[in-house]
């Protein structure tokens, strides 16, 4: 410990310069107090690197079944008893999804701000969405704006047939947080929101898709646009049990190119990266089509 200590290269540290002026004795405490939080935070840094080496190496691939955990079996809707509009509302909805009654779902539940998605290119429907000013508690967490968008993206492509899956059929998962999704990066437990199969022949090329907004570019940010290289190396690990997987990661930016990290780079800079932009109407396409290109 007192070894790292006298090493400053593994960390940065901002302070006013007053403050690493001794003059009183008491201040070798904060002192202490700041050496002992660098070192709890590096023990902890430390841990969670050896934790995903193990796991690397520990990877396996299992067929995706009903009873998987990342399968969603059912909603829980909450709404304030008081509300009697509400209740009636979500009990009509929740009678329908029971009884698997999906064509009869309104398209949208006007007091529970809630809209309803019904694909068939999703491994469990229907799916439900809400706008930010909804009024009920839903878990598992519904789909906002964005992702429906990317939801009914890939739908019309499956429907219509696009060129791109020619030869192939699409699945699709809305990958679950807290522990039962697929998630990277054990420091912040990072979970893309969607999971694509291309099924291909034999292939399966598995895209783990994320739509979000990047104005804020921060280190988290950035860990999330690396998986886009840094999953080969899972990919690498995963073929020696099935060699015909393919592991793809790519963010679907909310945020134009201009806005992004002070707009230091252009739109297809950041498609090398594997950031495409939602506003481009035919994103899904590009993303599609460069998981099929890059096949090795």
């Amino acid at each position: 410990m007192e070894r790292l200590l006298q090493s400053d290269g593994w960390y940065e540290l901002y302070l006013p310069p007053e403050r690493l002026n001794v003059t009183e004795f008491r201040q070798l405490f904060d002192l202490e107090n700041i050496a002992l939080d660098l070192i709890t935070e590096y023990a902890d840094r430390f841990w969670r690197a050896r934790r995903r080496r193990w796991e690397h190496d520990e990877i396996e691939v299992v067929t995706l079944d009903e009873d998987d955990p990342n399968n969603t079996g059912s909603y829980e809707l909450s709404v304030d008893t008081t509300e009697n509009q509400l209740v009636k509302d979500a009990g009509e909805l929740a009678y329908d999804v029971r009884e698997g009654r999906f064509d009869d779902l309104k398209d949208w539940y006007e007091h529970l701000k809630i809209g309803v998605v019904r694909t068939n290119a999703h491994a469990y429907r229907p799916l439900l969405y809400v706008r930010k000013d909804r009024v009920i508690t839903i878990q598992p967490v519904p789909l906002d704006e964005n992702e429906k968008r990317v939801v009914e993206g890939l739908e019309e492509l499956a429907r219509k047939g696009d060129a791109c899956l020619q030869g192939k059929e699409l699945f699709l998962i809305r990958n679950l947080t807290r522990g039962r999704g697929i998630s990277f990066f054990d420091d912040f437990g990072y979970y893309p929101d969607f999971i694509v199969w291309l099924k291909e022949g034999v292939l399966q090329h598995v895209l783990f898709v994320d739509p979000k907004g990047l104005s804020r570019f921060g280190e988290k940010e950035r860990q999330k646009v690396d998986l886009h290289h840094d999953i080969a190396a899972i990919e690498e690990r995963m073929r020696r049990d099935d060699p015909n997987i393919r592991l793809r990661a790519y963010i679907l930016s909310i945020t134009p190119a201009t806005e992004i990290d002070g707009g230091k780079r252009s739109a297809d800079d950041w498609k090398k990266d594997g950031v495409y932009f939602l506003n481009e109407r035919d994103c899904l396409r590009q993303v599609i089509g460069h998981a099929l290109e890059t096949v090795p």
